[in-house]
């Protein structure tokens, strides 16, 4: 896990954004096509602005969520309507959304499909953290939150239920996130450095922190943080 440090916010936005980019013209180029994946919440709005104003072969880049809300994409709270507003509307990328509105086994048979054959596997992910240590929507207490961290999971997505979360979600899961080449966590704030390095000392002892986040560093063979106050 490398640590990379920023004076502010819109610091992290630019250096994440360009190094994202770089990573996806090489996929580019070595592929025809890269694939994206990208968090919801507010913390990732500003490097979605600043992805956006990088020139890129935008219609060769297919992008999804790590996670979403059980909820339509006209909602305020919907990751979906973030990405749109803040990356979509300026770059002519494929969107490959998670939410459907089926629930059923069927319905996450097509989103299974979809992923497989549309963004998977993919070159780069985004992700985001709470300060319960959740990732994605893999919470703590989540009631399928072994099978979303079990990183033989054969399943691409998981419906989720957790107390730290307000919403139905669903989620990639572990398996999947790890298929990317090249993985970033964003992450600003105090509290969520020193929650890195107490997962940093456990891993160390050889102790389990009870953080999911410590599963995704034990795991990741690339994992490159980007932190601000």
């Amino acid at each position: 896990m490398e640590i990379r440090y920023y004076d502010s916010r819109q610091a992290q936005a630019d250096a994440l954004a360009t190094q994202v980019a770089g990573e996806l013209k090489q996929a580019i180029v070595a592929c025809s096509e890269a694939h994206l994946a990208v968090p919801g919440g507010t913390t990732p709005a500003p490097f979605m602005q600043a992805l956006a104003r990088i020139e890129l072969p935008w219609h060769h880049v297919r992008v999804t969520l790590t996670d979403e809300r059980q909820v339509p994409d006209t909602h305020e709270r919907s990751n979906a309507r973030l990405v749109r507003e803040n990356l979509l509307q300026q770059v002519s990328a494929n969107f490959i959304p998670l939410y459907r509105e089926s629930r059923s086994h069927c319905g996450l048979g097509l989103l299974e499909h979809d992923l497989t054959y549309h963004v998977l596997p993919l070159d780069v992910c985004v992700l985001g953290m709470g300060t319960d240590g959740h990732f994605a929507s893999l919470f703590p207490g989540g009631d399928n939150l072994a099978r979303g961290l079990d990183p033989d999971n054969s399943a691409h997505v998981i419906y989720m239920r957790a107390p730290g979360a307000a919403e139905a979600r669903i989620s990639l899961t572990l398996s999947t996130l790890l298929t990317a080449q090249h993985i970033h966590l964003l992450i600003s704030g105090p509290e969520k450095l020193a929650l890195l390095e107490q997962v940093g000392i456990a891993l160390i002892t050889g102790k389990d922190s009870g953080l999911p986040v410590q599963q995704l560093i034990r795991h990741a063979a690339s994992l490159t943080v980007h932190y601000t106050a």
